[in-house]
């Protein structure tokens, strides 16, 4: 809902990945929307018009170069690894973003994937249930009310659909920790 209509206007500072936008971050009309944001700060690994049309534009890595965690449309949090460096000085969105907030606020400094996930795991309620121990290669289910409730969506306009969530676990997290075979606290 952020980016539909003119909400990006009002924005002051607008800073957005443009992998997340697909083939909308070539978009003339996508760009021409976003550019109404007082300053556009654009994170990104090819060179798109959006990233082309920003008063900044930040080089980070792609998904092969960098590790961290993601959810998938069966409710599981499942961890994945770079699978090979990152090209010169380049890092992972995280990583940049950390940066640029340590300059507002010093408990940014040093965070990378593993920090924003513990933080995560310890803040978000849908994850507290993975409190305390490690992901198994094969991911953890998130609460079957959580796993309910998933959407996906559209990052310019808000709209949503459910995820199917006809294979997710229905196995509570506790049970999933006993019977996964690592991962155990």
């Amino acid at each position: 809902m952020l980016l539909a209509g003119e909400a990006a206007e009002s924005c002051a500072t607008l800073v957005i990945a443009d992998s997340v936008l697909g083939a909308a971050a070539e978009d003339p009309a996508t760009v021409a929307r976003l550019r109404r944001a007082n300053y556009l700060v654009v994170f990104g690994w090819a060179d798109t018009a959006l990233a082309r049309a920003a008063d900044v534009a930040l080089p980070i890595a792609t998904h092969a170069e960098k590790s961290g965690t993601f959810v998938n449309s069966a409710g599981r949090v499942q961890p994945f690894e770079a699978a090979f460096p990152s090209p010169g000085q380049v890092r992972s969105g995280v990583e940049v973003l950390a940066d640029l907030l340590t300059r507002f606020d010093a408990s940014w400094k040093h965070r990378g994937a593993a920090e924003v996930y513990a933080a995560m795991v310890e803040q978000v309620a849908s994850f507290n249930a993975l409190k305390g121990w490690k992901l198994p290669s094969t991911g953890a289910p998130l609460p079957e009310e959580v796993v309910a409730r998933m959407t996906t969506l559209d990052p310019l306009t808000g709209a949503g659909r459910a995820v199917d969530a006809h294979n997710a676990s229905a196995q509570p997290p506790s049970v999933a920790k006993a019977t996964a075979g690592e991962g155990l606290r």
